[in-house]
């Protein structure tokens, strides 16, 4: 999550570097800084817990959700910290790709050394909260061969031409239910049933094959328990919320 005041310093460290003193040619750097600062100091939420009243809280870290402000902050915040990372991979002739918070990055080094080198860039800034997978072959899955040098032999224009094919490793979509002979199970979520779907489906297939129920899908849907992750924010809050906001003013 981005600290609040060290997010706007960015902003303007940001556009000074870039010789931006004036936003469009008319908002001076001093103006952006104070509209970012009045957005998050004035970010609040509503939590209603089932059967209570709705309580308001101040958001004291990061920003609102969905926000495009916060969007901007947190893009030019990780801009900042991932400056030396990227001017490091363009001189190893590395791909470094970011896109919000997701970072794609390849690498000759060892596993181990990569490991050390992002352990490092996580102990930089404790507020991004880096975390990491390596491992992935991504030349394995271009080519199907465990080889590095492929890509840069003769076939080299070819596997360029495959990666910039937008079909390329695209996920097939995904089937459409048929409500005439797909059977579906609804059932309220539960951390005990994660991963009952997939035991239920190799149950269901081991018990009815060869039968004619072996040709039925069986479609898994769950609805949410009450959480804070569902109740916390509510960017439309419903006219019940919005009135006991009006009374509370005028008490």
């Amino acid at each position: 999550m981005i600290p609040q005041q060290e997010s706007i310093l960015a902003i303007c460290e940001f556009l000074g570097e870039n010789n931006i003193f004036k936003v469009n040619g008319e908002i001076p750097i001093n103006t952006v800084r104070i509209l970012f600062k009045h957005v998050l100091d004035n970010a609040f939420f509503v939590l209603q817990l089932p059967g209570q009243r709705p309580k308001y809280f101040k958001q004291i870290r990061g920003g609102p959700m969905g926000s495009e402000c916060t969007q901007v902050l947190a893009d030019i915040y990780m801009r900042k910290w991932e400056k030396s990372l990227r001017e490091k991979q363009i001189a190893e002739g590395e791909l470094y790709f970011r896109f919000r918070d997701d970072i794609f990055l390849t690498t000759k080094k060892t596993k181990i050394e990569m490991n050390q080198i992002l352990e490092e860039l996580g102990k930089i800034d404790k507020n991004i909260g880096l975390t990491y997978e390596t491992g992935k072959r991504f030349y394995s899955t271009l080519t199907g061969k465990n080889d590095l040098t492929l890509l840069l032999g003769n076939k080299h224009s070819e596997y360029r031409d495959q990666v910039l094919d937008p079909n390329w490793n695209k996920k097939p979509e995904k089937k459409r239910i048929d409500f005439n002979n797909d059977i579906l199970a609804h059932f309220t979520y539960t951390p005990s049933l994660s991963s009952f779907g997939a035991k239920f489906h190799s149950l269901w297939n081991e018990i009815l094959e060869h039968t004619p129920l072996s040709d039925i899908s069986v479609i898994f849907a769950h609805k949410l328990t009450d959480n804070l992750k569902n109740i916390l924010v509510h960017k439309k809050p419903s006219k019940s919320v919005v009135k006991h906001i009006v009374e509370q003013i005028q008490e």
